[in-house]
């Protein structure tokens, strides 16, 4: 077996590490100096040293140029300049792509470590509050945050190594995404993925749970035309249904206490999106484009060329919708949604800088067998709204790596695994 060398190291350290935000020095709020975003740094670096730029650094460097553009002499510079350092910090490794098989393979090692790490601290997190273990959740206690979340199953949502169930539910997402991207990785890794998959409902996030039905349902969709394809997707379908049911008639109570919830959110979800909510969670992230159309309204053509300046709309939300409760996601300035968040904040020339970026990233790897891929990133673009979480773009640079690995590597050599020599970087 070939040593790892110093990048292997740095990559394999970075997806171990990624699932743990909330360890690391507390910046401010949930933003951290977390381990990862040292190894990332540590990589991106190594990667230009040896590399040179390339073009996906232009394409962020125009995105970052153009985010302080909408802030200059409108704002003092420290309303946005640390947020803008927290976002270099966090897009830095997705602008420097792996090439060489190696590399990808301690990646893909330390992540799928990461993975099951998180499961493991998901499960002890719900047997210590079921069972009422106070030694275990104290010894949790150092991963875990105390902050408290909504009741699920009787117990507190589950937050692993995050500070939100609903992060937790999307790293969960994606890390089944990711492997089921590699089709040709052991059956350990299937077993991860499949794990990955059934963990998700337990985090209570309906955000999470619509992510991957939407993934399931548009990779079906899109191997239609395919039927081996269309016979391993539902084979793995069938599975899935044997082992719920199997699981739901040994846990009966805990069963219906799940589906009774999700019907509720479900419920919830509806009546918010007919009756224009603003005020729930569900509300909240289904009719924020209202806040857009409002601030557009209200600020005219300036509004929707330039925003309210990156870093700086958090101000104007919370104070046009201070007679909300104080509970309301608007009441304290939080926007669950990328695009609206880069959009109101940094106007049309960022919204287009930033999809620009994206497409950079992706725009070699994904073809139309990965459609559902792309549709998926559509809709975790629904899901959250934090853009300096190092986290979103740290999967998106374990996703642009297995996307490519999937490509380049179908087949991965056995005997040594040499860099592509014949590929154009971009």
């Amino acid at each position: 077996m070939a040593k790892y060398n110093t990048t292997d190291t740095f990559l394999f350290m970075l997806g171990v590490t990624l699932p743990f935000p909330t360890l690391g020095v507390t910046l401010s709020g949930r933003m951290t100096l977390a381990p990862a975003i040292v190894f990332g740094c540590l990589y991106a670096v190594l990667a230009v040293a040896r590399r040179g730029f390339n073009r996906t650094h232009v394409a962020a460097t125009l995105m970052i140029v153009t985010f302080l553009a909408t802030s200059l002499s409108r704002h003092q510079p420290m309303s946005y300049m640390l947020s803008l350092a927290a976002l270099i910090l966090a897009i830095a490794p997705i602008t420097a792509p792996i090439y060489d098989f190696r590399n990808f393979r301690a990646l893909l090692f330390g992540f799928k470590i990461g993975i099951f790490a998180t499961i493991a601290l998901l499960a002890l997190e719900i047997i210590a509050q079921a069972f009422g273990i106070s030694l275990l959740t104290t010894a949790l206690s150092s991963v875990v945050t105390n902050r408290a979340t909504g009741a699920f199953l009787s117990v507190n949502r589950p937050k692993a190594g995050f500070f939100e169930p609903a992060d937790l539910a999307i790293y969960l997402c994606f890390s089944y995404v990711i492997l089921d991207i590699l089709t040709n990785t052991s059956s350990k890794s299937q077993a991860i993925k499949f794990i990955s998959l059934i963990s998700i409902p337990l985090t209570g996030s309906l955000s999470g749970i619509g992510l991957i039905a939407i993934y399931l349902l548009s990779e079906f969709v899109f191997s239609i035309h395919s039927w081996h394809l269309t016979r391993s997707k539902l084979a793995t379908l069938v599975t899935i249904a044997f082992v719920s049911i199997a699981v739901a008639m040994e846990f009966s109570s805990i069963a219906i206490d799940l589906i009774t919830s999700q019907i509720d959110r479900i419920s919830r979800t509806i009546l918010a999106l007919d009756q224009g909510d603003l005020l729930s969670s569900e509300g909240s992230r289904l009719n924020v484009f209202v806040v857009l159309t409002k601030y557009w309204d209200e600020k005219g053509i300036l509004g929707f060329l330039f925003g309210t300046g990156y870093g700086n709309y958090q101000q104007w939300v919370s104070g046009s919708y201070a007679d909300l409760a104080e509970y309301a996601a608007y009441f304290r300035g939080d926007l669950n949604n990328l695009l609206v968040v880069v959009f109101i904040s940094t106007g049309i020339f960022g919204m287009l800088s930033y999809l620009y970026f994206h497409y950079k990233i992706f725009n070699r790897y994904l073809s139309f067998s990965q459609m559902p891929t792309l549709i998926f990133l559509l809709a975790v673009q629904f899901s959250t709204g934090f853009l300096i979480n190092y986290v979103y773009w740290f999967l998106l640079f374990c996703l642009a790596a297995s996307l490519k690995a999937a490509q380049i590597w179908p087949h991965p050599p056995h005997q040594g695994n040499p860099p592509i020599a014949n590929e154009v970087r971009s």
